[in-house]
């Protein structure tokens, strides 16, 4: 579990930094409360997607070469904010997902969470076929029959 949780960070590491690199692209941060991370990801035209991740597990010293902050967190559900429609929608998992972050310091496992965050929704968005940029708004129109209009 722990060798395909590395091999995950280390696949989208590269992704998350070239996100970072263009103001067209996404902006990316974390926060934490307590027991609770939050990372979120930011366009530009205002979408946004939340991950409210909850933390099982601190480790400082741990020995895996220069890293001595370990921290085990548990996800399960996304929340996207959608600003056509002024919504925001929560989708829960079937299971809840737990990743290990590590890093030389909390603002390290700050960091590292808000990449690892950005390079994941990325990889989704972009496996998404056919995926619409910016969502339409809807229009309803209505037409009366000729009829009805020349007796009104």
């Amino acid at each position: 579990m722990r060798t395909r949780v590395i091999a995950l960070l280390l696949a989208l590491l590269p992704a998350a930094a070239a996100a970072q690199d263009s103001p067209t692209q996404p902006t990316c941060k974390a926060d934490r409360n307590g027991d609770q991370l939050l990372t979120t990801v930011n366009y530009p035209d205002g979408f946004t997607v939340e991950a409210p991740w909850r933390i099982l597990d601190v480790r400082a010293g741990v020995s895996t070469g220069d890293r001595n902050i370990s921290v085990l967190a548990s996800l399960d559900r996304v929340i996207e904010y959608n600003p056509v429609r002024k919504e925001r929608v929560a989708t829960p998992f079937p299971s809840s997902v737990e990743i290990v972050f590590e890093a030389d310091s909390e603002d390290g496992i700050l960091e590292t969470a808000a990449q690892v965050w950005c390079a994941t929704v990325a990889k989704v968005r972009s496996s998404i076929p056919g995926k619409v940029q910016k969502a339409i708004p809807m229009t309803r129109m209505s037409a009366l029959p000729e009829s009805a209009r020349a007796a009104g």
